[in-house]
């Protein structure tokens, strides 16, 4: 993993939690990584009818990154013209 994203799944690899599904979900609504997600974390949120949080939580980094870097990109260009 690159970037952003790599940088924070190896923090959250480097914690150490008491339970051993807390990282993978985690990595799964911070980075939209969910290959750590065990059946039963994955049966317990679709149980509580929370599984679209794992599912939308990538999608909503995605969308963070692109409107950061965007507003990073037109204040570069909006000094440069001053």
């Amino acid at each position: 993993a690159e970037g952003c994203a790599g940088r924070m799944q190896a923090a959250i690899d480097s914690m150490a939690f008491a339970d051993s599904g807390t990282g993978a979900v985690l990595k799964a609504l911070l980075t939209g990584d969910r290959s750590g997600i065990t059946e039963d974390i994955s049966e317990t949120f679709r149980i509580s009818g929370a599984s679209h949080i794992l599912a939308l939580s990538g999608l909503h980094l995605g969308i963070i990154n692109i409107t950061v870097r965007l507003t990073a990109l037109q204040q570069l260009f909006m000094s440069s013209t001053v």
